[in-house]
């Protein structure tokens, strides 16, 4: 895990693009969490479920903010200012409030897919149903109470698996590889169970290094960043079906 975020600064059109670099970090195929859970008295991911349990039984906006602020600051190893944060998280929340929204695992791949489309990425940017489910497994194990395992996604639990696998896709050679790649690696003995997955045990965070993919990565969003094809960010939240 990484022991400082990177501060961003920027335009609040393009901070949910940038919140590709975040979550989780390499571990040989583990999908590992580096968060300020292992510097704090108390995980993080605990108290966001448990305000997600709180919120099914008497939701509000300003608990469905917090819950959709707390997913960015902890999903994520930049550190993106609250006042950066807060349009996104209050977007998630009216969403959320509306409560109508059925998200399929396919909208997050089509966004990410689209993302890469946009910033010219190289191949192993793009993603599959694979990835969203391993991540998404991974992340039930972690907020049982925001992901599940199975099925159309609420709103909040869309946002947090769209965070988890648009940063696999950037930090973590593991999934940095292309969707074909990625489907045989998971049907390769050696891997069995696949770590995230329903039959995995969840595994301990670990320090890493950054690999040569995932600095080639962050030139790609540096570059995307100041390019004329970032897209705003609430036409990204909206591409995954968040509205």
């Amino acid at each position: 895990m990484r022991n400082k975020k990177v501060v961003v600064v920027l335009g609040m059109s393009i901070v949910l693009g940038l919140s590709m670099l975040g979550l989780i970090s390499t571990n040989y195929v583990n999908p590992v969490i580096q968060t300020s859970a292992q510097q704090g008295q108390r995980d993080p991911f605990a108290l966001i479920n448990e305000k997600a349990k709180e919120n099914k039984s008497n939701p509000s906006f300003e608990k469905s903010r917090e819950i959709a602020d707390l997913l960015v600051e902890n999903l994520s190893v930049l550190e993106i200012p609250e006042y950066l944060r807060t349009p996104i998280s209050e977007q998630v929340a009216n969403a959320t409030m509306n409560g109508a929204s059925t998200i399929d695992e396919n909208n997050i791949v089509a966004t990410i897919n689209n993302l890469a489309d946009q910033s010219s990425a190289p191949a192993y940017a793009y993603t599959n149903t694979e990835q969203v489910r391993v991540v998404r497994t991974f992340l039930h194990s972690l907020i049982p109470d925001v992901v599940t395992l199975n099925g159309t996604m609420t709103d909040l639990e869309a946002f947090a698996v769209f965070i988890g696998t648009l940063s696999q896709k950037v930090d973590n050679d593991a999934f940095m590889v292309t969707p074909a790649e990625f489907t045989i690696s998971m049907s390769n003995p050696a891997n069995q169970p696949f770590p995230g997955s329903s039959a995995s045990v969840t595994p301990n965070a670990e320090a890493v290094s950054e690999s040569v993919k995932s600095g080639e990565m962050l030139g790609v969003v540096n570059s995307f960043v100041g390019s004329k094809n970032m897209l705003a960010s609430q036409d990204i939240i909206l591409m995954i079906g968040i509205n």
